[in-house]
């Protein structure tokens, strides 16, 4: 739906004031510097009746959208018309703050009518994206100065570092990244000494819905996996994460920040779901095949090496591929099937075995070494 203000004003923009156009007259200017005020009033006015009158709401829609594209247009128009002539200066400045004003209204007054995930004009994407990437280092150093993960702080700045390099963003992208970055530097005028968990929570029920985002949380979740060395352990781990999932809301001031992607949620839920899934399966099979040695449930393995040399052993098969088990698998046999002099029954420390099995000092090494030569000379014996 087009009305004369809107023709009027874009008629001056795209056509009169263009460089490929024949030069005004000074006498010409001075009308349009004149004209301009009506012209802003009665597109505003117009609007406002649009939108208030009997019109539909889908018309009512596609003329507010129609009106901010049209100013995009014009907007993106002045933008360059860089070699103006010195007499165009005045009616330039006016004809930019008329259309800018009219569109401010608009999108102020209308916002709920319009579609967020369009192209911003380049002179406010700019304006937007320099206020974003000048605010980067602060907000970098309050991050480290609460220890939040280099490569969690690296997801969030990826987004927001490159904007004027990109040239060109939506709406809802800038303003995401605008509020989320007030956000974050709320989040680091707290009480916490570590925001990690704070900091991944937030882009979580922000819907930070970015790859980055998403490989890091699944990342965070096999890391605590690993740390887990009992089935049982594993299960309250993922179940734990699916809870906390759960019960998590939504930010309401936050849309998803790649529109047509999943959830963040959606996404984390179901790959936690599929991990359990696959646990179900694999340690169920596990169960149905296993035979009990009742004799293995009276008693561990007696050996005369200390926990290092076990550990350091037991890590040189699985690096020579003798062991095809996991490491996690490995470490839990050796605590529960051995006993080092002075342990006793009880299972050794997994904590102790996955530090000595991680960090090896030379005279655990001496030790092992000295285990397979007088090994190696028993073979040599047996089969001269």
């Amino acid at each position: 739906m087009r009305r004369p203000p809107d023709m009027t004003l874009q008629k001056l923009v795209l056509e009169r004031m263009s460089p490929r156009t024949a030069a005004m007259s000074n006498e010409e200017i001075e009308q349009w510097i004149a004209a301009l005020p009506e012209i802003n009033d009665e597109i505003i006015h117009f609007t406002r009746q649009t939108v208030f009158g009997s019109l539909p709401d889908r018309l009512v829609i596609r003329h507010l959208n129609q009106f901010c594209m049209e100013c995009t247009l014009m907007l993106n128009a002045l933008y360059d018309y860089s070699d103006r002539r010195r007499e165009m200066e005045q009616l330039y400045e006016m004809v930019l703050n008329c259309v800018l004003v009219v569109f401010e209204s608009h999108r102020q007054n209308y916002r709920k009518y319009l579609d967020l995930n369009v192209s911003m004009p380049i002179i406010l994407y700019h304006a937007a994206a320099r206020k974003i990437e000048d605010g980067i280092v602060l907000m970098v150093t309050a991050m480290t100065r609460y220890h939040a993960h280099k490569t969690l702080q690296a997801v969030v700045i990826s987004k927001m570092s490159n904007l004027l390099k990109n040239g060109s963003g939506t709406w809802h992208q800038v303003s995401y990244l605008e509020k989320l970055q007030q956000y974050i530097m709320k989040l680091c005028t707290g009480g916490y000494e570590n925001i990690n968990v704070p900091l991944r929570h937030l882009l979580v029920a922000a819907n930070f819905n970015t790859p980055g985002f998403i490989a890091y949380c699944k990342s965070c979740m096999e890391e605590e996996m690993g740390e887990n060395y009992e089935i049982r352990d594993q299960y309250d781990c993922l179940y734990r994460h699916q809870r906390e999932l759960t019960i998590l809301f939504d930010y309401p001031e936050f849309l998803k920040f790649e529109s047509k992607q999943l959830k963040v949620k959606e996404v984390l839920l179901q790959y936690v779901n599929s991990e359990l899934s696959i646990m179900d399966r694999k340690y169920r099979m596990v169960n149905e095949n296993k035979v009990v040695d009742p004799v293995a449930l009276r008693s561990k393995v007696s050996v005369s090496i200390s926990v290092d040399a076990l550990a350091y052993f037991f890590r040189l098969l699985m690096m020579a591929e003798i062991t095809t088990c996991s490491k996690n698998e490995l470490i839990l046999f050796i605590s529960r099937n051995f006993c080092t002099p002075g342990t006793g029954e009880r299972d050794l420390s997994l904590k102790s075995i996955e530090n000595k099995y991680r960090q090896v000092v030379k005279n655990t090494s001496i030790t092992v070494k000295s285990i397979l030569s007088k090994m190696l000379k028993q073979l040599n014996e047996e089969f001269k």
